[in-house]
C-alpha cells in the first residue's frame, strides 16, 4: 500500500516545460534579436536594424538558420525525460551562447562578417550539446529535487547574465576604449 509521504517523495519538482516545441521555436527566433538590444545605447540603432536590413528575404533566411539548434534543443528537450535538469542547461547554454554570439557580431566590420549569421547556428549546436551533456551530469550529482530546482534557476539566471554582460562590455569597450566592468581577467 502506497503512502501520502511516497508519492510526495516521488513527486518531481523540477520537469519538462509543457509546450517544449514553442519554447525551443521561441528561443531560436527571437534571441538573435533581444541580443542586440543592449548594445543600442552603446552602438546606436543601426546596430539593432542591422539584422532587418535584408528585408524579408533575408529575415526568413537568418530564421531559418536559427531554427537549426532550436530543434536539437527539441530534441534534447525529448530525450531528457528521465532528466529534466538536462534541457534547462541545454536551454541556459543555447541562450548564453546566442546573446554573447549575435551581440557582438558587427556585421559592418567587414565584407564578409554577414557569414557568421550562417555559422552562429551551427556552433549553437554544439553549445547545446555541450550544456546538454554537463547538465546529464549534473543531474546525476545532485540528487535533492530543491537543489536541481535551485541549479536550474541559477543556470538561466547565469546564461542571461553572461549572454548580455559580454554584449555591454564589448560594446563598452569599442566605444569608450575601456571596460565598464570585465567578465573575465
Amino acid at each position: 500500500m502506497e503512502t501520502r509521504d511516497n508519492t510526495v517523495a516521488e513527486q518531481r519538482l523540477i520537469n519538462l516545460p509543457r509546450h517544449l516545441l514553442w519554447i525551443s521555436v521561441v528561443v531560436g527566433l527571437v534571441t538573435p534579436y533581444i541580443a542586440r538590444l543592449p548594445a543600442v545605447p552603446f552602438r546606436g540603432w543601426e546596430w539593432l536594424t542591422a539584422y532587418l536590413s535584408g528585408g524579408v528575404i533575408g529575415f526568413l533566411f537568418s530564421s531559418a538558420f536559427n531554427l537549426i539548434p532550436a530543434a536539437v534543443l527539441f530534441g534534447l528537450g525529448k530525450a531528457s525525460k528521465r532528466a529534466p535538469l538536462a534541457f534547462f542547461f541545454a536551454l541556459a547554454g543555447l541562450v548564453a551562447f546566442l546573446l554573447w554570439a549575435h551581440g557582438t557580431l558587427n556585421l559592418r566590420s567587414s565584407s564578409t562578417a554577414a557569414i557568421a549569421l550562417v555559422f552562429i547556428p551551427i556552433y549553437g549546436i554544439g553549445a547545446v550539446v555541450a550544456a546538454w551533456a554537463f547538465g546529464w551530469l549534473v543531474h546525476a550529482v545532485v540528487k535533492n529535487e530543491g537543489g536541481r530546482l535551485w541549479i536550474a534557476g541559477i543556470a538561466s539566471l547565469w546564461a542571461i547574465v553572461f549572454g548580455i554582460g559580454a554584449t555591454v562590455s564589448e560594446s563598452s569597450i569599442l566605444r569608450r576604449g575601456k571596460p565598464v566592468f570585465r567578465l573575465w581577467p
